[in-house]
């Protein structure tokens, strides 16, 4: 039995599209890959919050803007988590402080104008962190 176990190496493929793998606790994984799909996907999460965030600077309900503030901090701590992942911890340290900015649990209150431009800066900060994860998935594909 302990042959057996021994025999069993951890066997490492490289991946079909850029040629790269590597063996992470027992299973192979392609981070230039895995990244460049993230990013994809993202992008939806990102076309999506900003649309909210729009949208937020008109005059509405006030329940619209406290689910603004949960959808805002769970995308921040999503694409946070995979900044983390991905080792690029300045990114990771800006969109933790948007999401304890937009943290609906513990509100920062700010008034209706001050609002509306932390909303604009939002939006251009998402639309930076889009085109830079371009280029990263450009410059690693």
């Amino acid at each position: 039995m302990s042959e057996r176990r021994a025999s069993r190496k951890p066997t490492t493929t490289a991946c079909v599209k850029s040629k790269t793998s590597k063996q992470v606790s027992g299973r192979v994984s392609c981070f230039r890959c895995s990244y460049a799909e993230r990013s994809l996907t993202s992008k939806w999460v990102w076309l999506a919050s900003m649309a909210a965030l729009a949208v937020a600077l008109l005059e509405l309900p006030y329940g619209y803007y406290v689910l603004l503030r949960l959808v805002v901090c769970g995308v921040c701590i999503h694409l946070a988590v995979q900044e983390n992942n991905a080792g690029r911890t300045g990114w990771t340290w800006v969109l933790g402080a948007v999401a304890i900015l937009y943290n609906p649990i513990f509100r920062i209150h700010l008034n209706r104008d001050i609002w509306s431009v932390v909303n604009i800066a939002t939006i251009l900060l998402f639309v930076v962190h889009m085109r830079s994860m371009r280029t990263v998935s450009k410059q690693t594909l």
